[in-house]
């Protein structure tokens, strides 16, 4: 049985108008990352990034006394590969590209602090207190 409101089946409500549909689902096709998967990758990447920042601060700082090599090496492979994601959704894409920028940033300054150090032009572990064991590698980030 149709119901009757004096409208054509296809014509909108007077208050209808001016509305726009709502988007539908985002399209993901094959080798896209939608936007549940992508948070999840993006902020494991963040937190790679994070731990081998670290990592590099107290080598320079003069907490270790060897480069965390090994680190750095499984957290470039996994940029590597992260770099080739594709994502569906735009702010995935800006995040992804903002955390892509944060790395070659720090990659390059490290490597460029390791080409001084080797050279003899850095003041590494030139950290009194560091050397003097009144910091802690907890508190490395307190010492900016």
């Amino acid at each position: 049985m149709a119901v009757d409101n004096g409208r054509a089946p296809g014509d909108k409500d007077r208050s209808d108008r001016g509305r726009k549909e709502p988007p539908g689902p985002p399209q993901t096709h094959k080798g896209m990352m939608g936007s549940e998967k992508a948070g999840l990758l993006i902020t494991h990447m963040e937190q790679r990034l994070e731990q081998v920042r670290r990592a590099f601060r107290a080598y320079f700082l003069g907490f270790d006394r060897l480069p965390p090599g090994d680190l750095y090496r499984a957290v470039q492979k996994e940029f590597r590969e992260f770099q080739q994601q594709q994502f569906s959704v735009a702010a995935a894409r800006f995040k992804a590209q903002n955390v892509l920028a944060r790395w070659n940033m720090l990659r390059a300054t490290w490597e460029r602090d390791l080409v001084r150090m080797e050279e003899g032009r850095f003041p590494a572990h030139t950290n009194a207190g560091a050397m003097k064991g009144r910091h802690t590698i907890d508190k490395v980030d307190d010492l900016e």
